[in-house]
């Protein structure tokens, strides 16, 4: 079977178990695609905090949209679609520069009352706290457990 058989039947639907074995058939041609374009642009990528290994990682996002952009009639190698998707993945991961954009969560967000300084981080929901209705019920318990013991 060939990868155009396998990108058909995948983009078909109901055939996702084929995803892997395509993944492995073209992985080798995106890890190329990956070291020649970091040769190519390795000051810039690493401007981007982007390592060859991102690259090679995008590869398998790239594959899945080279599959949903995959179409058997326009005759085109799907080599060519792995090229074209690989290129997009790589711009989006270059305009999307999640690393530098990202801000501090000790960075003051506004003034409050008593002119303190409130950070992002106070401003974070604690997932480990008990939430309000669980607090009520554990003062109540507590409260049970007390008036036993004093009554004791």
């Amino acid at each position: 079977m060939t990868n155009e058989q396998l990108a058909g039947f995948i983009k078909q639907g109901g055939s996702d178990e084929l995803i892997p074995i395509l993944w492995e058939r073209v992985r080798p041609i995106f890890y190329k695609f990956a070291d020649r374009y970091y040769k190519a642009y390795p000051d810039y990528l690493s401007q981007y905090g982007i390592t060859v290994w991102d690259l090679k990682q995008q590869g398998y996002n790239a594959l899945l949209k080279a599959v949903s952009g995959y179409d058997e009639s326009k005759g085109f190698k799907f080599s060519s679609y792995l090229r074209y998707s690989f290129k997009n993945t790589v711009r989006i991961l270059l305009t999307k520069d999640t690393l530098n954009k990202s801000d501090s969560l000790n960075k003051a967000v506004g003034n409050v009352e008593d002119n303190e300084q409130t950070e992002a981080i106070d401003l974070l929901a604690d997932e480990t706290a008990l939430d309000f209705t669980e607090a009520i019920e554990l003062q109540s318990v507590y409260a049970v457990v007390r008036n036993a013991v004093n009554e004791l």
